[in-house]
């Protein structure tokens, strides 16, 4: 749709109209910069020989990890699309792969990493008891016309 304007009594009305021509451009632009999404833009390939190296049959060894196999088919098959490692993991996580973390002996042994406390207030400066008078206020909603460390110096003087 491409707006488009008229002049009526000496006064512009704004309308819309439909080009064909215009159309097929954006939609053809528009094709060009879009990518495959999702698990199928990658070698599918890859994806069925990866559960066959990483879960071998009874009385084989394992051969490749996850990284080792990952690096291995990029370089036997430059010009296919292959996923990285993390990207790999991340599909095993979601359960997109016949692999499960359980097959992946290294993974089971690591523990999750914990997320790291961050102070969105940026109160890292203050002491525990000045954090905890702090907290207090916010959680009963009075508020303060001191700056905070003005109220703790009057606090601890007395």
């Amino acid at each position: 749709m491409t707006e488009q304007v008229k002049l009526v009594n000496g006064k512009k009305e704004y309308y819309e109209s439909y080009f064909g021509d215009v159309g097929a451009r954006v939609y053809q632009e528009n094709r060009e910069r879009s990518r495959q999404k999702g698990i199928e833009k990658y070698d599918q390939d890859f994806l069925k020989l990866l559960p066959e190296s990483l879960k071998p049959s009874k009385g084989e060894l394992r051969i490749h990890s996850v990284d080792t196999f990952t690096h291995q088919y990029q370089k036997d098959n430059p010009d296919k699309r292959v996923p990285c490692t993390k990207t790999v993991y991340n599909l095993i996580d979601r359960g997109e792969l016949d692999v499960r973390n359980i097959d992946l002996p290294r993974k089971t042994s690591l523990r999750p990493r914990r997320k790291k406390p961050t102070d969105p207030h940026g109160t890292n400066h203050l002491s525990t008891s000045e954090k905890l008078c702090l907290r207090l206020l916010r959680n009963t909603g009075l508020r303060i016309s001191k700056p905070l460390r003005q109220i703790t110096d009057q606090n601890s003087q007395h």
